[in-house]
């Protein structure tokens, strides 16, 4: 504000000496009310507004004081000005970032701009954020190119973010899945993706994430929703015949040899390529289904050596389990923790009534360490007896 005082405006008298260079500070407990006021101008006089001129400052990806100053001295148009925390300080003015768009807008405001660009996809979205369609405007800079992680606290679906109201209602779209006769979640995925083999590619009217979609407009679950029939029953309804007895379900889930819960989810969603996919006969929700029919706790349910001590049932007696174990040649630990996980090709899977820990079953039992469980250490004492 002080290219006055310097003389340089040849078109205008000289600063009287009497008139301080710096205002703000001579007049600032004596009357200072601003530069507007001293000037005797306002921004909506001479300057676009705070909205107009930080959507113009956007378009140059400007992001910080240094670049600022720069665009200010060489670029900047006059109706932009050079300090606008101070022209637009009761206008709009927030902070730099918010006036340069390198901070995001809220949640909220920025799916009030997505809905307006009738995209119905990521896949559309990505493409939108690489400016792959000219007939749309550009994306404003403080709007993510990936909301999913930006917003992930109030995030919910693709659906919600870009406003698609152009799907089936759930009725509709329900009876149009159970044509497809789809018979698991995992081919629904397939079928999503297109990658099942014999199915046309999903219509744009039926959602991927249906149970996002119809959450309060009829969804049950994917059984229900796809047509199987499968449904989760009350302990006070009839016996459900879906689901394997207790005991068959968990010897089959101690063969993938999960390490926890979470693993679990990841199972139930498909997300451990390297592992069997789960039987429809076996429940998603193992403690609901098998409440009062068998279930303990995630660690009994998984077979693994969690906090709790890990209960098997009809576990052979100490040295009946020592003796078949010895009959394996196994080496040392290293091979009886691969042998537990069924990562040894040439054995078959351990039984279930061998317990994976041992060290806990037979703790009060006979058990006296890893060596003496494998037999190695019989064999180290044959070795040097004989040398």
């Amino acid at each position: 504000m002080n290219v006055g005082c310097k003389n340089e405006f040849k078109d205008k008298e000289l600063k009287p000496i009497d008139i301080p260079s710096n205002p703000n500070y001579a007049y600032k407990l004596t009357g200072w009310k601003g530069w507007k006021d001293w000037l005797g101008n306002t921004a909506k006089d001479k300057y676009l507004s705070y909205e107009e001129a930080s959507e113009y400052v956007q378009k140059y990806n400007i992001n910080s004081k240094d670049t600022w100053r720069k665009f200010s001295k060489e670029e900047r148009p006059d109706n932009i000005p050079s300090q606008p925390y101070e022209v637009y300080k009761d206008n709009g003015w927030i902070d730099w970032k918010h006036f340069f768009g390198t901070n995001k807008i809220s949640f909220k405001e920025a799916k009030e701009c997505t809905k307006t660009l009738n995209l119905i996809s990521s896949k559309e979205w990505d493409e939108y954020c690489k400016n792959k369609y000219p007939n749309l405007p550009k994306k404003l800079s403080n709007i993510p190119s990936r909301p999913k992680q930006y917003y992930k606290k109030d995030w919910i679906s693709w659906e919600d973010w870009l406003g698609n109201s152009r799907y089936l209602s759930y009725e509709e779209s329900k009876e149009f899945m159970k044509q497809l006769n789809l018979k698991t979640t995992l081919e629904w995925k397939k079928y999503m993706k297109g990658e099942l083999k014999g199915f046309e590619k999903k219509p744009n009217n039926i959602p991927s994430s249906p149970d996002t979609t119809y959450k309060n407009n009829g969804w049950i679950d994917f059984g229900e929703w796809l047509g199987t029939g499968r449904k989760r029953k009350g302990n006070n309804e009839e016996e459900d015949n879906t689901w394997l007895p207790y005991e068959e379900a968990k010897n089959f889930v101690h063969t993938l040899n999960l390490k926890g819960e979470v693993e679990w989810r990841k199972y139930i969603k498909d997300e451990l390529d390297n592992l069997l996919i789960k039987p429809n006969n076996i429940p998603n929700s193992p403690y609901f289904v098998y409440k009062n029919k068998g279930w303990l706790n995630w660690n009994e349910w998984l077979g693994n050596d969690g906090i709790t001590r890990t209960k098997v049932k009809n576990a052979l007696p100490f040295e009946e389990a020592r003796e078949f174990i010895r009959s394996l040649g196994l080496k040392n630990s290293n091979e009886w923790k691969a042998y537990k996980k069924g990562e040894i090709e040439y054995l078959e899977p351990i039984p279930i009534n061998i317990p994976k820990s041992p060290d806990k079953v037979y703790k009060n039992d006979g058990w006296d360490g890893m060596r003496d469980w494998l037999g190695t250490s019989f064999k180290r004492e044959i070795k040097n007896k004989e040398a």
